[in-house]
């Protein structure tokens, strides 16, 4: 993996980032509207890529798309942000509790392999990490046997999948972000359950800390 050159972003990833940043710092305030035109202008893409971004984030749930007036921000409040960290933070380490056992050892060394590769410098660091967490997350609810449970998780990290992406945008400490998946999958790999599902907690609760 370390041998690949460093990959350039997409155009569709680059309008999305840029959106995303600008919706959930607040550059784009809620209600105003997302014109692919005016978008497509400032970061000197097509506008194809930008409907494309546009698409990924009304169904990240952070845009709208009204009739006969297009995309626009909707309504974001922090409160509610944080109950959606909260409730994923309790949902997945219960998952976590119950389905530890059943995680494969190879499936976490893949996750460890992916999350090295991110430390490369001729690594597309973003969007390795960004994968390394969604397999990560993934992983933990799939190995859930509580189906209910599972499918609960999974809609929550669902919703917090676009605030969670923020912090690989809005950090530059990649390694940091990386060094505190490896203690979570070095627990689990450990078999101290309780102590991954302290580690995954406070993981997920740092997400908050960029928004």
């Amino acid at each position: 993996m370390g041998s690949k050159a460093k990959a350039t972003a997409k155009p569709a990833e680059k309008a999305y980032a840029y959106l995303l940043k600008q919706i959930i710092t607040g550059k784009i305030e809620a209600g105003s509207k997302l014109g692919e035109e005016k978008i497509s202008e400032q970061l000197k893409i097509s506008r194809t890529p930008v409907r494309e971004a546009l698409a990924r984030l009304v169904q990240d749930g952070l845009v709208e798309k009204v009739r006969c007036y297009g995309c626009c921000v909707r309504e974001l409040n922090d409160g509610e942000v944080r109950e959606l960290f909260e409730c994923q933070k309790i949902l997945e380490t219960a998952a976590l509790r119950l389905g530890a056992a059943n995680i494969p050892p190879d499936a976490l060394d893949a996750i460890i392999k992916l999350i090295d590769y991110s430390d490369e410098e001729d690594s597309d660091t973003r969007a390795s990490s960004i994968e390394a967490d969604r397999q990560l997350h993934e992983l933990i609810i799939s190995s859930c046997p509580n189906n209910q449970l599972r499918e609960l998780a999974r809609k929550i990290q669902e919703r917090t999948y676009p605030y969670r992406n923020l912090r690989a945008y809005n950090t530059g400490d990649s390694r940091s972000i990386n060094s505190e998946r490896r203690e979570i999958v070095k627990a689990i790999k450990e078999s101290d359950a309780e102590k991954a599902c302290t580690l995954l907690g406070d993981h997920i609760m740092r997400g908050i800390d960029y928004i």
